[in-house]
């Protein structure tokens, strides 16, 4: 239902001339059908809030261009009820006809060298094949899409074909779709902000390969889907790093905890799997689950449900939320102990380093220019648990209040004994006892926590 205000002036000039003169007048009832052909730009500072229903709708007024509302000798304003508890689609209803549409693929079709090729690729992700389209792309919702990378040159034999997926969106969207690029690689040309003549937006929110990303930048990524889902009910909004699965899980599961259509971290990964991949194996990284366990912790600790009306404040002003994301806790790096293991690990060699989002060479060890090691390694029996543990002794200053990346190697093992791992945390978080992080703490009169992790082997 749209609501059209048509504001004329009898002297054309002088309403031009003055833009405050130009708006006093209004006429209401005109006939959409001969505005069509014009592009509707939104105005934030004209977004409008129904006082009753706060929670469930909201009002966004779009304008025409300065040049086209001259070529018209109008102003026009549009005035569109958006309603936000119906703004996307869960159901497996609707899920199961695109799957009777055959719009998601479970089974293998090859047509062509380059599909077989692609189709090996993609494993276990779901694919859309038509007679026409074999691209890695799964519809996860009514209105989110996630794909693979869509490339260019040499990588297209193996990825989906850039013209492919453009063709796609041409075809079944009308171009109405919003790419969301979380790759974070060096081949990766971040001035592309448009394709198909600016009709297919294009924006980047990087993170790196196999790891999470900072949760104010998830936070923010999911507030620009919204502000563009709700300027039409058609938009379309689709997701990819280089696979489609990873941190592209990272991103729709984290939509999915934001809108309420899974109740915590583990119930939208399950949701993304199962409808990204045909085997329910798709994002598995521990740090990307956990700092899903962030996010699902940061909304209910933050604000009320539901989180949709959340894009009313950050239209009027987009740092609204800045200070939510300011450090709060600083933990002190004490100890990490590692295990169980069933054996003695004695011939384990533990190397750490250290990183964060900012600084990739946090803390190494190195034994050059060092008077006495930065840490010490004990090997740790528990009759009770009847296992062994490696207990690391950090002799070294080292506190975090964000994000810290631990990252473990072991060396003097042949390849099949390695233990190779990283594990993400958040200060926050942490001292919160959010995810599978073992940790016991003691805090000084500075308001410092110093910590003792245990760190499970199979995490990272």
């Amino acid at each position: 239902m749209m609501k059209v205000n048509n504001m004329v002036n009898q002297d054309v000039d002088n309403a031009f001339d003055d833009p405050q003169n130009r708006q006093q007048k209004i006429v209401h009832n005109i006939n959409l059908e001969q505005f069509e052909h014009f592009k509707l730009q939104k105005l934030k500072d004209k977004i409008q809030i129904d006082p009753i229903a706060y929670q469930n709708k909201i009002y966004v007024t779009f304008q025409l261009s300065d040049e086209q509302s001259n070529q018209l000798n109008l102003l026009i304003f549009i005035t569109e009820k958006v309603e936000l508890q119906s703004l996307d689609d869960f159901s497996d209803e609707y899920y199961n006809t695109l799957l009777k549409q055959k719009k998601i693929i479970r089974k293998k079709q090859q047509n062509s060298k380059s599909a077989c090729i692609q189709t090996l690729v993609s494993q276990n992700r779901m694919r859309y094949q038509d007679q026409e389209f074999n691209l890695d792309l799964a519809y996860i919702t009514k209105r989110v899409m996630a794909m693979g990378f869509p490339a260019q040159g040499i990588r297209q034999i193996y990825r989906n074909p850039l013209n492919k997926v453009l063709g796609f969106f041409k075809k079944f969207h009308q171009n109405k779709v919003k790419v969301y690029n979380l790759c974070d690689d060096d081949f990766i040309d971040t001035n592309i902000l448009s394709f198909n003549n600016g009709e297919v937006q294009v924006a980047y929110f990087p993170m790196m390969d196999h790891n999470p990303c900072r949760i104010q930048q998830i936070f923010h990524m999911l507030l620009d889907m919204l502000l563009y889902m709700i300027q039409d009910p058609e938009n379309m909004v689709a997701v990819h790093c280089k696979a489609g699965k990873g941190r592209t899980g990272v991103a729709i599961s984290a939509y999915l905890i934001f809108m309420e259509a899974c109740t915590d971290g583990y119930d939208a990964v399950d949701f993304f799997n199962s409808r990204r991949t045909k085997d329910g194996k798709g994002l598995g990284v521990a740090s990307q689950k956990r700092y899903l366990h962030y996010f699902d912790r940061f909304l209910k600790q933050n604000f009320k449900s539901p989180y949709k009306q959340l894009i009313v404040p950050y239209l009027q002003n987009p740092e609204a939320f800045n200070h939510l994301f300011l450090p709060k806790t600083r933990i002190k790096l004490m100890t990490i102990c590692i295990g169980p293991f069933k054996l003695n690990p004695s011939s384990m060699n533990i190397k750490i380093s250290l990183r964060s989002f900012e600084n990739p060479d946090l803390f190494k060890k190195s034994q050059k220019n060092k008077i006495r090691k930065s840490y010490s390694q004990n090997n740790v029996y528990n009759k009770q648990a009847d296992s062994f543990f490696i207990l690391l002794v950090i002799h070294e200053d080292i506190s975090f209040a964000e994000d810290l990346c631990i990252k473990i190697k072991s060396t003097n093992l042949t390849s099949s004994q390695k233990l190779t791992f990283h594990y993400w945390l958040n200060a926050r978080f942490v001292s919160d006892g959010v995810g599978k992080v073992q940790i016991s703490t003691f805090m000084n009169k500075d308001q410092i926590i110093f910590g003792n992790f245990m760190i499970p082997m199979n995490m990272g």
